[in-house]
């Protein structure tokens, strides 16, 4: 099994509480997927930093360090199969995600790196074609306040345990 994975999301939400998700495009995970801006930590990267890198990457949002904040941080451990939008099926991936929110940013989003479209959601109303674990995890971590929870499983069989 390859390394433990670091991710970083991050919930940009608008004046409504609307989030912005990225549609992903010639990714190798979750292509065609409606996902939060994020992807992998590069090796010695601070957190944070990473946080802002993929936004700005992704979306072309320039955000505030100081207005990002954590929503907290899910172990994960999926089983292989997860597939994406056509069918491709991936192998199993443990890891972390570190998820964070901001508020205040600057710029209009645009689809770049990794994207080919973006749109503000309702948390009530995400789109179809969302990656299968993102409406609990919004739920878990934005609307809840979780802190520290765990993924096992793949696809629509993750089960979520919240630790804290």
């Amino acid at each position: 099994m390859p390394p433990p994975l670091l991710l970083v999301w991050t919930a940009v939400q608008d004046a409504q509480g609307r989030v912005l998700l990225a549609r992903r495009c010639g990714a190798r995970v979750a292509d065609g997927l409606w996902n939060l801006p994020g992807g992998a930590v590069e090796p010695g990267e601070d957190l944070r930093a990473a946080a802002l890198r993929e936004v700005r990457e992704e979306v072309g949002l320039e955000l505030d360090p100081a207005q990002l904040s954590s929503l907290g941080v899910s172990s994960f451990d999926s089983f292989a199969g997860t597939a994406n939008a056509a069918g491709e099926v991936g192998s199993a991936v443990r890891g972390a995600a570190f998820f964070f929110r901001a508020r205040a940013r600057q710029g209009e989003p645009r689809p770049l790196d990794k994207t080919d479209a973006v749109q503000w959601a309702d948390l009530a109303q995400l789109p179809s074609g969302c990656l299968p674990w993102l409406p609990e995890a919004l739920r878990l971590h934005l609307l809840q306040g979780a802190r520290l929870t765990q993924q096992r499983g793949a696809g629509q069989a993750v089960q979520w345990t919240v630790l804290f």
